[in-house]
């Protein structure tokens, strides 16, 4: 009868960790998908301006509220046969594309870089982000 308690409570502890671990990896994943005001954009490095508390907002509001422009890569910035030459991404760096938000946007900015990914700037103001990739990506001819 001893071994039977025995392994009737140890079951119960067992079951009790393992709802323990469920609650935490739940508990985990709403933070994630809420996005966590003080860690945004996790392994990203983030520049902007125009942030009214001075911080930029949570992860989720800017990517369900503002407007996005990523950032073409290298080889489809290049230009195709019959173009004059052009230094297409020395020209177009992060630090050029930071410089043109500073001056010229009106609303809030944001430029995320993630680790090994393209970056995206994203425009709290619509009109900023058309005159951004007017700006910086136009149409080519075809």
């Amino acid at each position: 009868m001893i071994y039977l308690i025995a392994a009737l409570l140890a079951g119960l502890a067992i079951w009790g960790a393992a709802r323990g671990v469920q609650r935490q990896i739940a508990a985990e994943k709403a933070q994630e998908e809420a996005g966590d005001p003080a860690r945004p954009w996790r392994g990203a490095k983030v520049y902007g301006t125009g942030f009214e508390t001075g911080l930029p907002p949570a992860e989720q509001v800017v990517r369900s509220t503002w407007t996005p422009i990523y950032v073409p890569s290298e080889t489809e910035l290049s230009r195709g046969s019959g173009f004059p030459p052009e230094s297409t991404f020395h020209a177009r760096t992060l630090k050029s594309f930071c410089d043109w938000c500073q001056e010229s946007c009106t609303g809030a900015w944001l430029g995320v870089v993630p680790e090994g990914g393209q970056p995206t700037f994203w425009f709290a103001n619509d009109e900023d982000s058309i005159r951004f990739a007017s700006t910086w990506f136009p149409y080519k001819c075809t």
